[in-house]
């Protein structure tokens, strides 16, 4: 064997192993971003149940008094009512950015893009969005403003809102309307 079929091996060795490390990185950059979805996906959600999580009756109670209007609210209840509405929005804003960068899946985005359909119905949370829109993205205050321009589209009851904001599903009987149903001693 001569020193220079040495050095074709040589050469032909390192250039497997470099195609072996590329194969091997590729496969794990793929990983990483399964993995980065997945993140982005939980940390979307786990900010939407941290939010709906810390509303107290007190809050509901604001909430849907709002829901009735804007104009019913005294200054405290306004302020109050505008710092539920907030997080709500910038909640529906990370879920955008984050599908906008293809880190969030389309079955978490659905569910984002359906709750923003909701949310627009109101005309308070619309009052909010008017009022503060200059707090949020050029990118999100088009997506926005968009669902506001077509939520007369969108087939979700008038009171949807109030029901999210009571923790009541639409199909779903108020704790009064159980109460009011169980047979008293």
């Amino acid at each position: 064997m001569t020193l220079e079929s040495i050095y074709y091996i040589g050469q032909t060795v390192a250039v497997i192993g470099i195609l072996a490390s590329l194969i091997f990185v590729g496969v794990q950059i793929r990983q990483n971003t399964e993995q980065s979805k997945a993140a982005a996906a939980e940390a979307a959600h786990r900010s939407f149940l941290d939010w709906y999580y810390s509303q107290t009756p007190e809050t509901a109670a604001i909430f849907t008094k709002g829901e009735a209007g804007l104009e019913k609210l005294s200054r405290a209840e306004r302020y109050q009512y505008f710092a539920i509405a907030m997080p709500l929005l910038m909640n529906i804003q990370e879920a955008q950015l984050k599908w906008t960068e293809g880190a969030l899946v389309e079955d978490r985005w659905r569910f984002w893009d359906k709750f923003a359909s909701g949310i627009v119905i109101s005309p308070p949370v619309e009052t909010v969005w008017l009022e503060r829109k200059f707090m949020f993205s050029n990118v999100f205050q088009i997506y926005f403003d968009e669902k506001i321009k077509n939520k007369a589209l969108v087939p979700i009851p008038d009171s949807a809102v109030s029901w999210l904001a009571a923790g009541i599903k639409p199909d779903e009987p108020s704790k009064e309307e159980v109460s009011s149903k169980e047979p008293r001693a």
